[in-house]
């Protein structure tokens, strides 16, 4: 299921019954109503019962949405595995170590044109704080489009200080439960493959790949994460920063204890903030309060 899918059966889970026009009321109308009604039919997320369009039960849809993002990444997983196993000709990919990879990589962001695409997942090696390369590269117009694997969210100091300020800057950005690999892709024209944390405790190296049928192997797993990925934080937002952050903790699932740190406050503070949004939201569950989030444009 695509993204705009996932917003349509959480706009839908956030309803206690609603006919099909006022639920396309809240996704703007623009549609007509039957094919919306059918394409969450069809999905399995939704059902008819005579005009009203209900949900199906919260546990069950979300069953559903976890199993299609992970046949999508176990596709994604053998289509690099087999990349790897079958590598491209001399000069189309490149083993980079040591210094060099990040030298190439910094220099070919540096060097970007129109957009960049990555997906996010540790282990990062470098300090929380702004791509220095990014944030000048999204001043001069480059575009960015960040998916991130729920670990990196849940980095110490990782999510206020590199993702929040790059989204705030303009990035576009999504989130995943995990991701198969680590990789950066360039104006379409380049692309660096990082290694997983399995392999980083035997050497660190990157892979380096230009144009060819690995390239473009990479560009349809970036394209497919994308597709798969779910909202996780919106600068325009009516939230304060720290329930911006909150939510978007809870999102990646992340600990209780985890967020209260993250925030910078204990226990009876953060379940009295998650009140207070559920109770903003019109949400009876924290499962519902993310369909909410999603609905009232929190992410």
């Amino acid at each position: 299921m695509d993204a705009q899918g996932t917003l349509e059966a959480l706009t839908l889970l956030g309803l206690p019954r609603a006919t099909a026009a006022a639920y396309l009321s809240l996704l703007g109308g623009a549609a007509p109503q039957a094919a919306e009604a059918d394409r969450l039919v069809t999905l399995g997320l939704a059902a008819h019962a005579g005009a009203v369009l209900l949900p199906v039960p919260p546990e069950a849809a979300l069953a559903l949405l976890t199993h299609e993002r992970a046949a999508e990444l176990a596709r994604a997983r053998i289509a690099v595995r087999n990349a790897h196993e079958h590598p491209a000709p001399s000069g189309l990919a490149e083993t980079l170590t040591g210094q060099v990879m990040r030298e190439r990589s910094k220099q070919a962001e540096r060097e970007a044109v129109s957009l960049i695409r990555y997906l996010d997942s540790p282990p990062h090696y470098a300090a929380s704080k702004p791509n220095r390369e990014e944030m000048a590269n999204l001043a001069r117009g480059v575009r960015y489009q960040g998916i991130y694997a729920a670990g990196s969210l849940l980095l110490p100091g990782y999510l206020r200080g590199n993702i929040i300020p790059a989204i705030e800057a303009g990035e576009q950005a999504r989130m995943l439960p995990s991701l198969p690999v680590k990789v950066k892709v360039v104006d379409d024209e380049v692309a660096f493959v990082s290694q997983t944390i399995a392999e980083t405790a035997d050497m660190r190296a990157m892979l380096m790949v230009r144009p060819g049928s690995l390239l473009s192997a990479l560009v349809g797993l970036v394209d497919q994460c994308w597709a798969a990925g779910w909202p996780f934080y919106r600068p325009g937002s009516p939230l304060c920063a720290d329930d911006r952050v909150l939510l978007a903790l809870l999102i990646a699932d992340a600990h209780e204890d985890r967020i209260a740190e993250e925030l910078g406050v204990g226990r009876r503070t953060l379940y009295n903030r998650l009140e207070v949004l559920m109770t903003r939201a019109g949400a009876v569950s924290r499962f519902q309060l993310a369909s909410r989030a999603v609905t009232l444009k929190w992410i």
